[in-house]
């Protein structure tokens, strides 16, 4: 399998598309016959199931749209309160290690006999995931192909740039930027051309306003504008 084993999602901040854009590409590499699966290695603000076990929401999404593995290996730690990952483990009473998460991405692609594998990083590039690591540190370790994932609102051509310089200072193998929009009635606000000459940077073209549940619309709009491919090259 030429290419990259492990493709990163990397976002600005919690809450900026990143679970619907994983699912998406999950979506469009199904849709290429490429085997794949998608990991949350750390999730927080986990509700209780029925059973009483901890439910990763985003782990679940990525199970449902890419090849399935069971649910304590597409969301392997998972914690109840709505912390960084370090911390919420450390209230747990767990020490969570850069390796530990290595090893679970690991566990996941050996569920797929080895496919590619998409991981959705948690928060953004400085979140602490481990006692050991940020966000970013895990994309590093994994030597992934990373697309940085922000919305298209004001102020987001800082953020994109702060976390594509936390990219930079870990040598990370950035494909593009991806933003989203999250109000169909707002302007033009010029990130994309800020960004890429600012950042020396392939920005995609934009999302549009989608709902949490379009994952075909965003699998076609990451195969017509060739996030797909330049992911996989």
């Amino acid at each position: 399998m030429g290419g990259p084993q492990a493709l990163f999602i990397l976002g600005t901040g919690p809450g900026v598309g990143k679970t619907l854009v994983a699912c998406g590409l999950l979506a469009a590499l199904k849709a290429q016959g490429t085997a794949a699966a998608g990991i949350k290695p750390v999730e927080t603000g986990c509700a209780h199931g029925e059973d009483h076990d901890l439910i990763g929401r985003d782990g679940t999404r990525l199970r449902q749209a890419g090849l399935p593995i069971p649910p304590l290996v597409a969301s392997p730690y998972r914690f109840a309160p709505p912390l960084s990952p370090a911390v919420a483990a450390e209230q747990a009473g767990l020490l969570i290690t850069m390796e530990d998460l290595v090893q679970a991405v690991q566990a996941a692609r050996a569920a797929i006999d080895f496919g590619r594998i998409v991981v959705e990083g948690p928060d953004g590039p400085l979140c602490p995931v481990a006692q050991d690591g940020a966000t970013a540190d895990l994309a590093a370790r994994l030597t992934a192909a990373v697309l940085v994932v922000g919305p298209d609102r004001e102020g987001a051509d800082g953020q994109v740039l702060l976390t594509l310089e936390a990219c930079e200072r870990r040598g990370l193998d950035v494909r593009g930027v991806l933003l989203s929009r999250r109000d169909a009635d707002r302007g033009r606000l010029r990130n994309e051309e800020t960004i890429a000459a600012r950042g020396q940077v392939t920005v995609f073209e934009t999302l549009p306003t989608l709902e949490a549940t379009d994952v075909h619309a965003v699998a076609q709009h990451l195969e017509a504008h060739r996030v797909v491919d330049a992911l996989l090259r």
